[in-house]
């Protein structure tokens, strides 16, 4: 079975910030989102921790 490799990019320090400032915004809304918060709980349900305790 041979496995496809992707193409590595290489970003600089300063790319990397702002691609993370970019993303962050949106990532916060979803789980801040109904549909988030109940995939956020599923997800704690398969790894066998509590909601209440979870760092969000």
């Amino acid at each position: 079975m041979t496995e496809k490799k992707g193409k590595k990019i290489k970003l600089t320090k300063e790319q990397l910030n702002s691609l993370s400032a970019a993303f962050l915004p949106v990532i916060r809304e979803f789980y801040e989102s109904e549909r988030g918060k109940k995939m956020w709980e599923e997800h704690l349900k398969k790894i066998g921790k509590k909601a209440d305790t979870a760092a969000v």
